[in-house]
């Protein structure tokens, strides 16, 4: 059954238009696959748009709900439902920095919010019903911005305080974050990857992926797991199904600076740790 809901919401005069979608199907007389999907917006509470403590340009908060489940009635005696549930959240409030430097409420954090449900509605007597419900849920939060707030955390601040120092104006951060000497070199699968929209002059051209479209970034990671080069790649330049693939290791940059460990040697292979897989999770977040 497909729906739509439209809000408008005076006090930050802005509307939303979100789409939803239920469906049921029977599997048998008792049995019911049920399913949906929608859009829902929030407005910020009150106190948050108003100057000067609250941001008045602050705009709507946006959830995608998805829900699968099955539904077995038993009679007149009650019903059993079983759900799983998805929700990804974005442009939630968070704290941030305004045009003039000073600390601001922002739309910029997302999460997800994902689980199970269990609903049992009892009828025993046909003359009082009850509920029993139980959710298991796991709820994740970003509210630090693209690549979980890491940012160019990667950078040794003592070579920059060094460059600008004996090269005074002339001193670049974009060169001096190019310069940096490659640790490994990894693949991506995706074409949304957070860092390359942020830090598009890091990006480097590739014809190829630009006529056939990205499928996936190739990387390069400094011994700090700095993304300091990013080349986008079309599918017909991937190979394997791998979500991360480690390319190369510059040995000896690994043997000079291992404290990240985020590659290791098994055998006469290559392969990512887990803190390799947990920095290349949070930079495609």
């Amino acid at each position: 059954m497909p729906g739509v809901r439209y809000d408008y919401f005076r006090e930050i005069a802005k509307g939303a238009v979100n789409p939803r979608l239920t469906a049921r199907f029977k599997l048998a007389s008792e049995t019911t696959l049920k399913g949906g999907v929608g859009l829902f917006s929030q407005p910020p509470d009150y106190g948050e748009t108003v100057a000067p403590v609250g941001n008045p340009n602050l705009g709507l908060s946006q959830a995608q709900h998805y829900g699968l489940g099955v539904e077995q009635t038993f009679g007149r005696a009650g019903m059993v439902s079983l759900e799983g549930f998805y929700k990804r959240l974005s442009d939630l409030e968070v704290n941030g920095v305004g045009p003039d430097g000073q600390p601001l409420l922002v739309n910029g954090g997302v999460g997800r919010i994902y689980g199970v449900e269990l609903l049992a509605k009892l009828n025993p007597t046909g003359h009082a019903f009850g509920f029993l419900s139980y959710t298991l849920s796991r709820s994740e939060r970003n509210d630090h911005g693209e690549w979980n707030g890491q940012n160019l955390v990667g950078i040794d601040p003592r070579g920059v305080l060094l460059g600008q120092q004996t090269q005074g104006e002339r001193f670049s951060l974009l060169t001096f974050v190019r310069q940096q000497t490659q640790l490994c070199r990894v693949l991506v699968r995706g074409a949304n990857l957070p860092w390359a929209k942020r830090y598009p002059a890091l990006v480097a051209s590739n014809p190829r992926a630009a006529t056939e479209g990205v499928a996936g970034y190739e990387i390069l990671l400094n011994f700090n797991g700095l993304p300091y080069q990013l080349t986008p790649r079309a599918a017909s330049e991937i190979s394997g199904k791998a979500r991360f693939q480690l390319l190369s290791v510059s040995e000896s940059e690994q043997q000079k600076n291992s404290c990240r460990r985020l590659v290791a040697r098994k055998g006469s292979r290559w392969e990512l740790t887990s803190h390799g897989v947990h920095l290349l999770e949070l930079l495609s977040y």
